[in-house]
């Protein structure tokens, strides 16, 4: 039994339990947060914060649909002293250093988690 917990929880009762639709957004969500990361990392490694900031934006309604709300509350208190700029470029640069490896983190997780559902 999935409880609110689990990885997946919300994209499932977003499809009903259709596992063939929750395995493709699934992989559609992994390939595409994969791309951001990169990005991501390429935006803060050249010190284009200003991308760096519309890639967390983006990123934000997706990891919260994916049950990653710890993430979700994060990049809304990084959006929120950036706005109000209460944070230096290389403290802005860390933190999103650190939300690459939070994001693959999780995303490893998601990957095992739709994997176990692409096996049966």
């Amino acid at each position: 039994m999935e409880s609110p917990h689990d990885p997946g929880y919300t994209l499932r009762k977003l499809t009903g339990g259709d596992e063939a639709a929750f395995i493709r957004l699934g992989n559609l969500f992994v390939s595409t947060t994969e791309d951001a990361i990169e990005n991501l990392r390429q935006s803060r490694l050249s010190g284009d914060c200003a991308l760096s900031m519309k890639i967390l934006h983006r990123l934000k309604p997706n990891v919260l649909m994916f049950g990653m709300t710890t993430l979700h509350q994060e990049i809304l208190q990084i959006e929120e002293q950036w706005k109000e700029q209460k944070m230096a470029e290389e403290e802005f640069r860390e933190l999103c250093r650190n939300m690459e490896q939070a994001l693959s983190a999780q995303l490893s997780e998601f990957k095992s988690y739709i994997g176990k559902y692409s096996a049966e």
